[in-house]
């Protein structure tokens, strides 16, 4: 049974046991009045038992109803009236009704039986000798041990409650079809966002990503509930999306690796066949054979040491961090790019020691790939600046100082080479691993392609950032951001 069923039988269940409920206690009041209302009048009709009753004329003839009563009904009687000797003769008898239609007469015990003589000074329900109505009886002993009966008839009362309860139930009934009905209708209404949040995890499950709900009033549970879904579902479309990237970049990746590995193996495994065949026979054609060997070698273990670096950056415990000074560290690399590259002019900017919580080799592995690509890209004679600043950036709790606070600081490195720009579109792609501009041209002699990716990741691994502008007028800048302490394993604020 859908949720729609269940509410509506919900409903009418509770409205019919309501309608129910308000009609028997309508009705068990109502009809608690009216007796009421018939026991006053019997009681105070019983109020004239003391007055002598005519002892004149047979019992037939004390049928008879006097033109005005105590009703106040003129030409009618509301109470009728019985006086019985103690032998259970009727001696007066003064009929309820109109003369024309006089009511039935009431059905009493016999005189002076156990259940007369507990009618005595109670109010007694009493069927017509007919059947066909109901009196309220009111028994009292007068005259030396003479018993009179005042009995009211019930019918108009019986006639009016046997109405309303026939009112209770049409009205009921109306009321819980108009419940069912309504509650039918406004739960299909309100339900049919969810019965679309339905369909469209059935298009989710079948594949289709993209399917959203289109839930309105907001501020509604429904309309949460399909906002909520709309951002789960374009999170996992996210998550996707990016996993789908990742094994892209990753066979891309594999497929790069294979490529750089496959040229080297092809020039070492050619110089080995030439060798074996006889073809260098000449120390002279030997020697260049093996040099040609030995730096397709090296240039395979950089290649592989670089791919084993960027694996072992994926761990995190692969950094090991303590303070460290990076002037010290731009400052060595600055002396060994110029002691190993000629016709560079490079300048150090540094105010005084700028120390970080960084892992120094690392660091000083990020510096010398970047000069090493400014002497891959540029030409000789392009000038280098290297700085090195320091600014505060607010105050942390990542590390707090034993007076319970700590200013958070960040390091900023920037190595600017005055050559060419590179075009904006191929920035985007400069920390991508074996990315070139130009797919045609081949690496740089001692390059691995990856040296950019390394530095990247590097960076990444300290909670850093590197980034690149370049233009022709200016030259191309890397921005390394590090901050100065790293947060701790217990940090978690933002």
């Amino acid at each position: 049974m859908t949720l729609k069923r269940r509410l509506t039988v919900v409903v009418t269940l509770v409205m019919a046991a309501t309608m129910a409920g308000f009609g028997w206690f309508l009705v068990r009041t109502t009809r608690s009045e009216l007796t009421a209302q018939l026991s006053n009048a019997v009681v105070n009709a019983a109020r004239d038992a003391r007055r002598p009753a005519p002892r004149t004329g047979s019992p037939g003839q004390a049928n008879r109803v006097p033109p005005q009563t105590e009703t106040g009904a003129a030409g009618g009687r509301r109470v009728a009236r019985l006086l019985f000797e103690a032998n259970g003769e009727l001696v007066d008898y003064q009929a309820s009704g109109f003369p024309d239609q006089p009511d039935p007469r009431v059905k009493l015990p016999q005189i002076g039986s156990p259940e007369q003589q507990q009618m005595v000074d109670r109010l007694v329900v009493r069927p017509a000798e007919d059947g066909t109505i109901r009196y309220l009886v009111m028994t009292r002993v007068v005259q030396i041990d003479r018993v009179r009966f005042d009995a009211i008839s019930m019918e108009s009362a019986d006639r009016t409650v046997q109405r309303l309860r026939l009112f209770a139930i049409l009205s009921g009934a109306l009321a819980t079809l108009a419940a069912s009905l309504a509650t039918a209708f406004t739960m299909g209404r309100t339900l049919r966002p969810v019965e679309e949040m339905v369909s469209i995890s059935e298009r989710i499950a079948s594949g289709d990503l993209t399917a959203r709900t289109t839930a309105t009033q907001p501020n509604s549970e429904i309309g949460r509930l399909g906002a909520a879904l709309n951002r789960m579902l374009a999170t996992i479309e996210d998550a996707i999306s990016e996993r789908d990237g990742k094994e892209l970049e990753l066979r891309q990746f594999i497929a790069d690796a294979s490529h750089e590995l496959r040229t080297p193996i092809t020039v070492v495994q050619g110089y080995s066949d030439l060798y074996r065949s006889g073809a260098l026979e000449d120390q002279t054609q030997l020697d260049k054979a093996m040099e040609r060997i030995e730096s397709q070698a090296a240039r395979m273990s950089r290649l592989v040491t670089d791919l084993l670096l960027l694996a072992n950056l994926e761990r995190p415990d692969f950094i090991t961090r303590r303070p460290t000074d990076l002037v010290v560290l731009a400052k060595d690399s600055v002396s060994e790019f110029e002691l190993f590259t000629d016709g560079y002019e490079v300048t150090l900017k540094a105010l005084g020691p700028v120390v970080a919580d960084v892992d120094g080799e690392r660091i000083r592995q990020v510096f010398d790939n970047l000069l090493r690509n400014v002497s891959e890209h540029t030409q000789p004679g392009t000038k280098v600046t290297v700085e090195v600043t320091s600014e505060v950036t607010g105050e942390g709790k990542a590390d707090p100082s034993p007076e319970g606070k700590s200013t958070i600081g960040a390091v900023i490195v920037t190595v600017n080479d005055s050559g060419p720009g590179i075009p904006s579109e191929d920035c985007k792609h400069l920390f991508q691993r074996f990315w070139r501009a130009n797919p045609a041209k081949t690496l740089a002699p001692g390059s691995s392609g990856l040296g950019l990716a390394i530095a990247e990741s590097i960076i990444s691994a300290h909670n850093g950032h590197i980034g690149v502008r370049s233009s022709d007028a200016e030259g191309t800048t890397f921005t390394i951001t590090l901050p100065v302490r790293q947060p701790s394993p217990h940090f978690t604020g933002a």
